[in-house]
C-alpha cells in the first residue's frame, strides 16, 4: 500500500525523493527512487551528489542520457565493455523508471527485482557462454581494423534487416584442432589468418533481436557438422554484438538461390551435383532433428535457398540460425507453440500447418525442404512470377503435376541424362515433403534414405567415365602450356596420355603403353559455358558413331569441366584450308572422302538414332571437324547442339530445324572445292559478300569451277596418276549441284542428309576408276599381272625388276581384307628394305663409268647415257630372271608361266625405251632439220618396236628359255 508518511524533508543529498518538497512525507516509492540513484550510481562509477560538479546530482544526468539513448556517455569504461547489451537494457530501464519525478510513475519493486533478475540471467548466460568459448572471443579493435571500421558491406540475397554483413581477413581459431584448446597461450598459437565472413548485428531495440543472436552464437559454437557453416569466433563488447565464420571459400560466393537464377551457373549443376546438394541439406537437417549429442532438437525454422552456401567443391552448408528454436527432447508433442513468425522466413517456404495453427514442428522443416527439392528439380526459385499464370505458386503446381503424372513438363531443361530410378525416387519423396499437415509428412530419416538411394541409382550412369582431376593434371603436367593442342573462347585443349578408366572405350586407342593413351583433354575456360559443357556430355553420350568423336571420360570439380575424347591427330579440316602447301595433299578423292564421312554423321544425327530421338548439331563448320590418323573425318563439337525426342506432332519443325545443319554443311562443301576457309578475306569484301553467297550466283551463272581450287585445277589438267587425280567432269558436277542445294534451302526445302550421302557417293563413284577405289584398282591390276602398266611413266625405265617386284608384292599384301593377313609393320620395313638393296645393286652393277671398261671404244662413243642405261637394265633382268620368277611365284601365287610371261613384257617395254633414246640420239646428231629428225624417229621406233614385239611374242611360247643369251 503507497500511504504518505507526513516527516520534514529529511534523507541523504542526492537521494531524496523529488515530490517530499510538496508532499511533506514520503511513501514506499520515494524508497524505489533512492533505489535507482544506487543502481545509476553502480552503473555510472560515480556517487550521487557531487557538490562542485557542474551535474552535482546523478539522477538528473542519468535521466538525461538514457532518454537521449547516450549512457555510454556515463558508464564506467571498463563496466561497459563487460555488459550484455541486452542486460544493460533491462538494468537502465528498471532504475530509470525507479527515478521518476513523480511517483505514480514510478515501477514497483516486484518489477524491479523481476527486471534486474532478468538483467542478471542475460548476462549470466553471456558469462557462461564466454567461459565455455572463451578460444572464439575475438576482440573489437581487431574486427574494426579488419573491417576498416566497418566499412564495405555486403548485400546477401536474403537482405535480414537484424544484420549487417562484411568480409574480412582475420585472425581466428582453427577448428580443425578442436582438440587442442587449453590455455590461452595454446589458443593463440592454434589461431589462423584467412577469409571471414562478419554479421554484426543492426538493431538491439528489440529484446527479441538479442536473443537471436545468443540463440544463434549458442547453436553454433555447439554444431560439429560438415553441412553447417562453421562458427570461427565472436565479439560481445558493448553494444556490438558480432559472429564470425567461415567464408564461403567459393570464388563466387555462391548460394544455392544464386546458382539457379543464374543460366549459366544452373547448366553447371548437373542432376548429380544437385542430388549431392539436397543430400547434404537433408544430412544437415537430419542432424539438427535426431543427432545431437545433448539430445536437444533444433528447428531450424528457415531451410531454404538462399540460406545453403555451396563452397568450392559444390558441397552444400545450412546457414542463417536467426529463427531456429530449441526443443527439448521430452516436450509435449514435440512442438513449440510459437504464434510469432519471422519476418524473415519465406512465405513460399512455410509450414502451411503452422501458418495456420501456430504449432511448429521438425515436420515443418520437412515441408521447406520439400519446396528447396522442387527448386533443385524445376531449376527455379519457388517465388518465380511464371507460376502465377497457372494458379500458384511453384509447390502448388508441382504437387498438381506430380498427382497428374505431368511433373516432367517442370524439369529445369539444362538438367541432362537423369536415370529414370533416380528421378522417380526423388520426385516422389519431395512430393510427400510438401504435404498439407505435418502428420502426412516423413521425418528427415526417412528423406535422407530416400534421397540417397535416388544418387546411387544415378551414380551408376557416368561413374564409368568420371576421372579424377588429379590424374588429368599429373597427365597435362599441371596444364603445362607445353600441352596445348588448341586454344579457343570456349575450352583450351591439351594432348595428353591418360590412364583410362573404362577399357571397353579406350580399346581401339593406341598408345606407348597398355595403361595409357593419346587422348585430347578438352578443358572449358568458364563455369559460364557450363550449359554447352553438360549439354555435350548428353550428346557424346547417347550419339555413337564412328564419324563422330568419342568421349572417353570427364571431370567435374569444383568449377574444373573437362572433357577427355578421341585424339584427332591430324588436327581439323580447317587447319588445311587455305594453305596451298597442305591442300596439295588433298586430293579431290580425299576431300571426297572428308565430306561423305560428316554426312555420314549428320544423317545418323538426323534419321539413324535409338528411339527415333534426332540431334541437330548446330555447330557444323571446318574447324569442328576432325581428321584422325588415316584421314577419316569427325564431328567434334556438340555443346549447342539440341536433342528432339520423336513426338509425330512435331515432326515439321524438326525438319526446318534440320536445314540448319543442312545448310552449315553446305558450306563446308564449298570451303573444301575451293581450298579456302569461309572467312578468307577474299570472299569478305562487302557487307552483303559471303562464300555462300558467291559460290550460289556463280553456280547459276556457270561458272562455278572457277572458284574451284587452283591444286584441283592443276591436277585435272595434268597426267597424273589415279592416287592424285583431278575431279572427273560428271564427280565435280554432282558435287556442285549438292553444295547448292545445300545452301539454298528454299528452293529445295525437302532435301534431308540422306539425299546429301546418296549423291556425294555418286561424285565418289564418278570420280574412281570404273567405281572402284584406288586400292580395289591396284588389287584387280595385280591379280591380273598388269600391275606395271599403272607405274608412273617417269619413274618405269629406272626401276629393277626385281626391286618392283619386290616393292609390289609386300605393297599388295598390305590391302589385304583380313587385319590379321596383312604385314606387320616390321615386315614391311624388311621388303622395302631389300627392294631398295636391290635398286642399289643394280645401280652400282649398271653404272656407267664401269661399263666403259667392258664396252668396245667404237661403240662406247656412238651409245646414248639413256639408251645404254635401258639396254644394260634389261641385259641384267635377263641375267635375274630365274631369281625374279622364283620370287613372283613365291610371292604372288602367280604360275611359273604366267610370271615369266610377265618378266618378258618389262624386259621388252625396256628395250623399247632404250631403242628410242639412242635413236634419238642418234638423229638429232645427223640431221640439221629438228622436224625431220623427230618424224624419222617416229617411223623408226615403230618399226624397230614391231620386229621386238615379233621377236618376244614368239619367245613367250617358250618363256622359260628367256635369259641374257636368248636377248
Amino acid at each position: 500500500m503507497d500511504q504518505v508518511v507526513l516527516c520534514e524533508p529529511i534523507g541523504t543529498e542526492g537521494y531524496i525523493d523529488p515530490e517530499i518538497e510538496t508532499t511533506r512525507g514520503v511513501t514506499q516509492r520515494s524508497d524505489t527512487y533512492a533505489f535507482g540513484v544506487v543502481l545509476f550510481e553502480i552503473l555510472c562509477g560515480r556517487n550521487a551528489f557531487i557538490p562542485k560538479e557542474a551535474d552535482r546530482y546523478l539522477a538528473g544526468l542519468a535521466k538525461h542520457h538514457y532518454e537521449n539513448k547516450t549512457l555510454k556517455d556515463v558508464i564506467n569504461p571498463n563496466l561497459w565493455n563487460q555488459m550484455l547489451g541486452r542486460s544493460l537494457m533491462k538494468y537502465s530501464k528498471s532504475a530509470y523508471s525507479c527515478i521518476m519525478d513523480e511517483r505514480a510513475f514510478r515501477a514497483n519493486m516486484d518489477d524491479v527485482v523481476a527486471d534486474l533478475e532478468k538483467a542478471l540471467e542475460f548476462q549470466s548466460r553471456l558469462e557462461k557462454l564466454e567461459e565455455m568459448y572463451q578460444h572464439l572471443k575475438i576482440r573489437l579493435e581487431d574486427i574494426k581494423s579488419a573491417t576498416n571500421n566497418f566499412s564495405n558491406p555486403y548485400s546477401p540475397c536474403d537482405n535480414n534487416p537484424r544484420f549487417i554483413r562484411y568480409v574480412a581477413e582475420l585472425d581466428h581459431f582453427d577448428r580443425e584442432k578442436p582438440s587442442s584448446v587449453g590455455t590461452e597461450s595454446e589458443v593463440k598459437l592454434l589461431r589462423r589468418h584467412n577469409n571471414v565472413a562478419i554479421k554484426r548485428l543492426l538493431s538491439q531495440d528489440h529484446e527479441r533481436d538479442q536473443q537471436v543472436f545468443f540463440n544463434n552464437m549458442e547453436m553454433l559454437a555447439s554444431f560439429q557438422h560438415p553441412n553447417i557453416i562453421s562458427l570461427l569466433g565472436f565479439c560481445v563488447e558493448g553494444s556490438e554484438l558480432i559472429l564470425v565464420f567461415e567464408k564461403n571459400p567459393n570464388k563466387h560466393h555462391m548460394l544455392l538461390c544464386s546458382s539457379l537464377q543464374n543460366d549459366n551457373f544452373r547448366g553447371v549443376l548437373t542432376w548429380e551435383k544437385r542430388l549431392k546438394i539436397a543430400v547434404d541439406i537433408a544430412r544437415a537437417l537430419n542432424y539438427l532433428h535426431f543427432e545431437r549429442e545433448d539430445k536437444k532438437v533444433i528447428i531450424h525454422n528457415g531451410t531454404k535457398c538462399c540460406n545453403v552456401c555451396l563452397d568450392e567443391n559444390w558441397n552444400a552448408k545450412i546457414e542463417n540460425f536467426e529463427d531456429a528454436e530449441f526443443l527439448t527432447l521430452n516436450q509435449e508433442d514435440e512442438a513449440l507453440y510459437l504464434p510469432y513468425i519471422s519476418r524473415n522466413v519465406s512465405p513460399f517456404h512455410l509450414d502451411p500447418e503452422y501458418t495456420k495453427t501456430g504449432i511448429l514442428k521438425r515436420e515443418s522443416d520437412v515441408y521447406s525442404f520439400g519446396v528447396v527439392l522442387f527448386e533443385l528439380l524445376c531449376g527455379k526459385k519457388a517465388a518465380d512470377p511464371i507460376y502465377l499464370d497457372y494458379g500458384g505458386h511453384q509447390t502448388h503446381v508441382a504437387r498438381n503435376r506430380f498427382a497428374a503424372g505431368t511433373l516432367e513438363s517442370m524439369i529445369d531443361p539444362v538438367i541432362i541424362y537423369p536415370n529414370k530410378d533416380s528421378l522417380d525416387t526423388y520426385t516422389e519423396i519431395a512430393y510427400k515433403c510438401v504435404a498439407e499437415t505435418q502428420a502426412q509428412r516423413p521425418s528427415m530419416k526417412v528423406v535422407l534414405k530416400e534421397l540417397e538411394k535416388s544418387l546411387s541409382f544415378q551414380g551408376k550412369n557416368l561413374e564409368p567415365l568420371m576421372i579424377p582431376l588429379s590424374d588429368i593434371k599429373l597427365a597435362t603436367n599441371d596444364f603445362s602450356v607445353k600441352c596445348i593442342h588448341k586454344v579457343s573462347k570456349e575450352c583450351t585443349m591439351y594432348k595428353a596420355e591418360l590412364k583410362h578408366y573404362g577399357k571397353q572405350n579406350l580399346s581401339s586407342v593406341e598408345g606407348n603403353n597398355e595403361n595409357q593413351h593419346p587422348v585430347i583433354i578438352k578443358r572449358y575456360n568458364d563455369v559460364n559455358r557450363g550449359v554447352d559443357f553438360f549439354t555435350e556430355i548428353e550428346m557424346l553420350t547417347i550419339a555413337k558413331h564412328h564419324n563422330i568423336i568419342t568421349i572417353f571420360g570427364l571431370c567435374v570439380e569444383g568449377f574444373e569441366m573437362i572433357l577427355i575424347i578421341d585424339n584427332v591427330s591430324n588436327g581439323y579440316l580447317n587447319d588445311y584450308l587455305g594453305n596451298a602447301n597442305a591442300m596439295r595433299h588433298f586430293t579431290w578423292e580425299k576431300r571426297l572422302k572428308i565430306c561423305i564421312d560428316v554426312a555420314h554423321a549428320l544423317k545418323y544425327l538426323h534419321s539413324e538414332m535409338k528411339d527415333q530421338n534426332v540431334i541437330i548439331n548446330h555447330a557444323i563448320q571446318s574447324n569442328t571437324i576432325g581428321l584422325d590418323e588415316n584421314w577419316r573425318a569427325k564431328i567434334l563439337e556438340f555443346g549447342r547442339s539440341i536433342c528432339m525426342h520423336h513426338n509425330p506432332k512435331y515432326e515439321n519443325t524438326r525438319e526446318i530445324i534440320r536445314e540448319s545443319d543442312v545448310y552449315s554443311f553446305g558450306v563446308v562443301l564449298f570451303e573444301i572445292l575451293c581450298g579456302r576457309p569461309v572467312d578468307d578475306p577474299i570472299y569478305v569484301k562487302g557487307s552483303n559478300d559471303n562464300l555462300p553467297t558467291i559460290a550460289t550466283l556463280s553456280f547459276r551463272a556457270g561458272t562455278l569451277e572457277d572458284m574451284m581450287d587452283p591444286i584441283l585445277k592443276k591436277q585435272t589438267s595434268e597426267y597424273n596418276f589415279i592416287l592424285n587425280r583431278g575431279p572427273d567432269k560428271d564427280s565435280l558436277h554432282t558435287f556442285m549441284e549438292i553444295a547448292h542445294k545445300c545452301v539454298t534451302p528454299k528452293g529445295h526445302p525437302s532435301l534431308t542428309m540422306k539425299d546429301v550421302v546418296i549423291e556425294l557417293e555418286k561424285s565418289l563413284k564418278f570420280q574412281t576408276q570404273d567405281g572402284h577405289s584406288l586400292s580395289e584398282v591396284i588389287k584387280n591390276n595385280y591379280e591380273e599381272g598388269k600391275l606395271d602398266a599403272l607405274v608412273l611413266e617417269q619413274i618405269r625405265e629406272q626401276i629393277v625388276p626385281k626391286s618392283l617386284t619386290t616393292f609390289q608384292e609386300i605393297a599388295y599384301q598390305c590391302l589385304h581384307i583380313e587385319r590379321e593377313k596383312r604385314p606387320t609393320t616390321k615386315e614391311l620395313l624388311t621388303q622395302l628394305k631389300k627392294a631398295l638393296a636391290f635398286q642399289n645393286d643394280a645401280k652400282r652393277l649398271l653404272d656407267p663409268h664401269k661399263l666403259q671398261d667392258i664396252i668396245l671404244p667404237n661403240l662406247w662413243n656412238q651409245i646414248s647415257p639413256r639408251s645404254l642405261i635401258g639396254y644394260s637394265t634389261a641385259a641384267y633382268t635377263c641375267l635375274e630372271d630365274n631369281q625374279i620368277i622364283k620370287y613372283s611365284t613365291a610371292c604372288s601365287g602367280l604360275e611359273e608361266k604366267q610370271a615369266r610371261t610377265q618378266n618378258a613384257h618389262n624386259i621388252v617395254q625396256i628395250l623399247e625405251k632404250a631403242l628410242e633414246s639412242q635413236l634419238q640420239h642418234e638423229y638429232s646428231n645427223t640431221s640439221s632439220n629438228p622436224k625431220e629428225t623427230v618424224d624419222y624417229q617416229n617411223q623408226i621406233t615403230k618399226e624397230h618396236r614391231r620386229k621386238d614385239r615379233t621377236v618376244f611374242k614368239s619367245k613367250d611360247k617358250s618363256s622359260k628359255n628367256i635369259s641374257a643369251k636368248g636377248c
